[in-house]
């Protein structure tokens, strides 16, 4: 098979269009060269290679699987990596699934020869890209030394004068000034959003304010004049915009207020989204309290009483709060009960493959191509079958060779649209497998995460007993008997496993 794809890359984002254009312009001319046929191409803009955290990068890995094609194009090798280590890892990966990588400007043979060319060349491009970074940073740390910005959005209510120094900004220094105020006199950082957005005011990128700027403004020191960098203080590095009896008594009133803090979503509430409170059918969201001794306690909170923390108003729902070790671990153990049964891994192996396949749809362009290609053939067959009859011609012949031509290119565009239109299918074996090592694996709190948010549905909390319902179904029902867990100490599962056809009681 004589396919291949391109992989094109630039790592900095200063750099212009025509890095790329000039990439990919050398690998279709040596593909031509080489007698190859490309059929897509991989563009990874502002990536730097000394990571594998690049889109069509890990994109063009996982389509290897498909075995579509058996060649990538690179201008240059480090354009693939500068990392050895990543290096080797995703070439092995390639080279199982029968695709080799190929340098268009470095021609390196398959001999011993070339293998130790390659691997010198790897090697140079990852001391290359480690000196480039040790000098950029060495240049970044003394523009600070010096009291020069050292890059990256300007704090807001600055600007820079011509020696690349922070100067206040006339026109955004008094929002800075307002949001100090505000918060002073009581506003949370919810309302001071709003109040600025409503007014028309922006970030320093030209953006609406969020809570995490707001925040971001309240904790920076950059405005009593000291500059964080690298977690090291530079004190007197820019004009102060505030006062720093204001900007620490700041600091006091958002050290007091942490333990009021709500988290909507996060790494320390995974069942935030999926968890609904069972009286009033509002999400649960996360919130944290601090002992007395400094412990940090997490909870989860109907999101109806969430302005509670204000002392406001009082709220009719009865739902107390939670704490958020003892629900996770109980559902997670009311899961791992479940995938502990072989017969339930089989039957949820058994759907996701018959999902897989009912997805596995063809996108129009594929189908018109096939189309297309299937009247081509036809054509050509035609031809030939009159050649075989004894009708000879000069059209016919030319016929017949513009057809094998089209259909050759078309069998490319066909290949390539396949790339795009769907993954490579896992097989029930694989997925029966992933199952049964999710129950025997020791469990972290990425994977507990990770299985929640796999399995779970939804999770109604009332005050004696939660209701899980598991994403088993293909539209996700509501099923008429979820998993109970009776709110005690003692909760076990009472009810039927909701997982359909099987029905028996643990």
């Amino acid at each position: 098979m004589k396919e291949a794809v391109i992989y094109a890359r630039f790592s900095s984002s200063k750099q212009r269009e025509e890095s790329i254009s000039a990439q990919l312009r050398e690998c279709h001319a040596f593909a031509e060269e080489e007698g190859l046929t490309v059929i897509h191409e991989y563009i990874d803009r502002a990536r730097s290679a000394r990571t594998d955290q690049r889109p069509s990068f890990l994109q063009m890995i996982q389509d290897s699987d498909k075995k579509l094609f058996s060649y990538v194009i690179v201008y240059q090798l480090d354009r693939f990596s500068r990392s050895r280590y990543d290096s080797a890892v995703y070439k092995h990966r390639l080279q199982k699934n029968g695709v080799r990588v190929l340098s268009a400007k470095e021609h390196i043979t398959t001999d011993p020869t070339g293998i130790l060319l390659e691997a010198l060349i790897e090697a140079n491009a990852e001391l290359y890209s480690a000196e480039l970074s040790q000098k950029v940073t060495r240049g970044m740390l003394q523009n600070v030394l010096e009291g020069k910005w050292p890059g990256g959005h300007l704090p807001l209510g600055y600007q820079l004068d011509g020696d690349h120094r922070l100067v206040p900004a006339p026109e955004d220094a008094p929002t800075v000034q307002l949001i100090y105020e505000w918060y002073l006199n009581g506003m949370n950082e919810a309302r001071i959003v709003r109040k600025l957005n409503e007014e028309g005011l922006h970030t320093s990128v030209s953006r609406p304010f969020t809570r995490n700027s707001v925040h971001w403004v309240l904790r920076n020191p950059i405005y009593i004049g000291t500059f964080r960098y690298k977690g090291e203080l530079y004190p007197h590095f820019a004009p102060p915009l505030l006062t720093k009896s204001l900007f620490y008594q700041i600091q006091a009133l958002l050290d007091r207020h942490k333990h009021k803090h709500i988290v909507p979503r996060g790494q320390d509430f995974p069942l935030v989204g999926k968890t609904f409170c069972g009286f009033c059918g509002n999400h649960l969201v996360g919130t944290s309290g601090t002992s007395h001794a400094g412990v940090r306690y997490l909870y989860y909170m109907c999101s109806s009483r969430t302005h509670i923390l204000d002392r406001k108003t009082n709220v009719s729902c009865k739902l107390r709060n939670i704490r958020a070790d003892w629900l996770e671990s109980q559902v997670l153990q009311v899961t791992l009960q479940i995938l502990y049964d072989s017969d339930t891994r089989d039957e949820i192996a058994k759907k996701c493959a018959v999902r897989q396949k009912a997805c596995q749809t063809e996108s129009p362009q594929l189908k018109q191509m096939k189309a297309v290609r299937k009247e081509l053939q036809q054509k050509l067959d035609n031809s030939i079958q009159a050649i075989e009859s004894g009708i000879f011609s000069k059209t016919i012949s030319e016929n017949i060779n513009r057809y094998e031509k089209d259909i050759k290119k078309l069998d490319a565009k066909i290949r390539g649209e396949k790339l795009l239109s769907h993954p490579a299918l896992i097989s029930e074996k694989f997925i029966r497998y992933f199952l049964e090592k999710i129950y025997k694996q020791k469990k972290d709190d990425g994977q507990k995460s990770e299985i929640f948010q796999t399995f779970i549905h939804r999770i109604t909390v009332f005050t004696n007993y939660i209701a899980i319902q598991y994403a088993f179904c293909e539209n996700l029902p509501i099923p008429e008997t979820p998993v109970i867990m009776r709110g005690s100490n003692k909760s076990k599962m009472v009810g039927p496993l909701g997982f359909e056809p099987r029905t028996n009681r643990l």
